[in-house]
């Protein structure tokens, strides 16, 4: 019986994990997730927003192959174990160890990275055995690993995802395309994906007298929904009508998924239940005036280095609705006034997100700036929000040479302690192109340089963003961020 060498698993495994920092790029929201309600083992795309945080899933099946049927029970987990790296692991049909992290947005797509060592395990369903156990008898049994390409697009309330592949089994290779759609309804979270994989260089298993087949192809429908901040229930349906080994089979799985992490903002005031009134005989009751609806607002004030703002500016919102993974531009938006005041009525009950993104081209204004995720409150206690999106004295110089920039910034007025990171952006054949951060890890220091590429130098232009967050936050997480205006390096003086 063999098995597979735990040295390389976590070779490959450290390796991954430190071209991250090089690959990944801040995202509103990061596609660290691959799987969707209805997939087979990751049922849900529920994103883990903060570093340490875990999710644990268990759920009973019953499985039906064209030769045997039966109970089974498939679990999972993942953890966020860096900023721009989700470990994750299944356990059912087919069981899994991976990687996954984000890349990079573009034009109203998510990209991300997914790697996993795989293991076919419903091929030991056959032996009997009670308990399936993963990554042995490989003599017999396809192992390999899984790379994917992850990209999800949103349009309101619903969600699409899409996922080339390729796979390179021990006893096949082949490449494949996976696509779901997700659509909330409510707090209801429906979902239907489907997947294809072609593959060749097929080894028959003759211990299992199979002959193997080139087509594998996979259709879902699901739903999920949460119970609390932590706790969701989620159920699916997997038809199968073929996979290498020639096994259809259909799948019906139901179960819950536990985060230890939840929000941090805290829950609105419960509203004063009036005090009861000794009912007075009378011979016509006056008539009682209709209790006014509870109405849900946020104020603040939008600063420029400690000054109100005198340009009147848009203002908008993210929306995360109870049951939700993560913030969701809304449609609703307001103007501040000459003070930078401004005002959102009527809002649903949830955790909201006030940002700011520039629109007059003003060279002291940045270019995003996110507030702290805080709750609607009544009209006679309204939460204030704070939002500073002024910055200058940022300067981006050539050293001598010509081969290497060094920029200084002032540090961000208005915040505190801040984490800082340089971004390097330009633009090739017309498209937005993210060249490199600067320095590989944030920090506290006001001061970095980078090396020129060839690619910054074939560029049609090329210039520099100063990134800042509160420190023990992060771009994807609750506190808030924002990057500076585009600084083009000049020549030194």
């Amino acid at each position: 019986m063999n098995r597979f060498p735990l040295r390389t698993l976590m070779a490959s495994a450290l390796l991954l994990a430190s071209t991250v920092p090089a690959l990944a790029s801040s995202l509103d929201r990061s596609p660290l997730n691959s799987g969707w309600t209805a997939g087979a083992n990751r049922l849900a795309p529920t994103h883990l927003d903060r570093v340490g945080e875990l999710e644990l899933s268990i759920r009973g099946a019953y499985d039906q192959f064209a030769i045997m049927q039966g109970m089974s029970t498939a679990v999972s987990a993942q953890l966020r174990a860096l900023e721009h790296l989700v470990l994750y692991a299944d356990y059912g049909k087919v069981s899994q160890l991976g990687l996954r992290g984000p890349l990079r947005a573009m034009s109203g797509v998510t990209l991300g990275w997914d790697a996993a060592l795989r293991h076919d395990t419903y091929m030991l369903s056959q032996t009997g055995a009670m308990m399936l156990v993963p990554f042995t008898r490989m003599d017999v049994l396809g192992w390999g690993g899984d790379f994917r390409l992850n990209g999800s697009s949103d349009f309101g309330r619903t969600r699409l995802f899409y996922s080339p592949l390729l796979s390179v089994m021990s006893n096949r290779w082949g490449l494949g395309f996976e696509a779901g759609l997700e659509h909330d309804l409510a707090g209801w979270v429906l979902g239907v994906n489907a997947g294809a994989r072609y593959h060749a260089g097929l080894v028959n298993a003759a211990a299992y007298a199979h002959s193997m087949q080139p087509f594998e192809d996979f259709l879902g429908f699901g739903v999920r929904k949460a119970l609390s901040d932590g706790l969701e229930a989620n159920a699916t349906f997997q038809w199968q009508h073929d996979n290498p080994y020639g096994m259809g089979n259909r799948s019906l799985l139901a179960g819950l998924s536990w985060r230890t992490a939840v929000s941090r903002a805290s829950a609105p005031a419960p509203v004063a239940t009036p005090a009861p009134v000794a009912p007075q005989v009378m011979a016509t009751p006056a008539p009682k005036a209709t209790p006014k609806p509870l109405r849900l607002m946020l104020a603040g004030r939008i600063h420029a280095e400690g000054r109100a703002l005198s340009t009147p500016v848009t203002v908008r919102l993210k929306r995360r609705l109870a049951g939700e993974s993560a913030f969701t531009t809304i449609p609703l938006t307001t103007k501040a006034d000459a003070m930078g005041r401004f005002r959102f009525a009527d809002l649903a009950q949830g955790e909201y997100q006030v940002f700011f993104k520039d629109e007059s081209g003003d060279p002291s204004l940045l270019d995003y700036a996110l507030a702290d995720a805080t709750r609607p409150g009544p009209e006679e206690d309204v939460p204030f929000v704070g939002l500073d999106v002024a910055w200058s004295g940022i300067t981006a110089e050539f050293e001598p040479d010509g081969k290497a920039v060094r920029v200084v910034w002032l540090a961000k007025p208005g915040v505190g302690p801040a984490i800082y990171q340089g971004l390097v952006r330009g633009s090739v054949a017309g498209s937005p192109v993210e060249f490199l951060n600067f320095p590989a890890a944030p920090s506290e220091a006001t001061t970095g340089r980078y090396d020129v590429t060839s690619g910054m130098g074939r560029a049609d232009s090329v210039n520099v963003v100063i990134k800042y967050w509160k420190p023990g936050d992060s771009f994807a997480g609750a506190g808030y961020y924002g990057q500076s205006k585009p600084v083009l390096p000049r020549a030194a003086r």
